[in-house]
């Protein structure tokens, strides 16, 4: 099946929000698990966790709705085009 649920494409920009993404849980990380003072790591998990919610919620439905909206209005341009050489 081809389509943006089966095969979306990859931008240009979702490898800098991906790698923006991974480096910012990936620090946050490392100050929870090897930090010594309460305050800091108590951030820093907070920080991964919501850095984790963006990426996996905000991020993903916007993509998904973008890439829904590029291929409508592709089906829709063809349903015209076919309509249009019927005549």
């Amino acid at each position: 099946m081809n389509g943006p649920f089966w095969n979306p494409k990859v931008r240009w920009y979702d490898w800098f929000a991906a790698l923006f993404a991974a480096d910012l849980i990936w620090e946050n990380a490392k100050i929870v698990l090897f930090s010594e003072n309460f305050l800091s790591t108590f951030f820093a998990s907070i920080a991964v966790y919501f850095a984790w919610d963006i990426w996996n919620w905000y991020c993903g439905k916007f993509r998904l709705r973008q890439e829904f909206e590029k291929f409508s209005a592709e089906v829709e341009q063809h349903m015209n085009d076919l309509t249009e050489n019927k005549k």
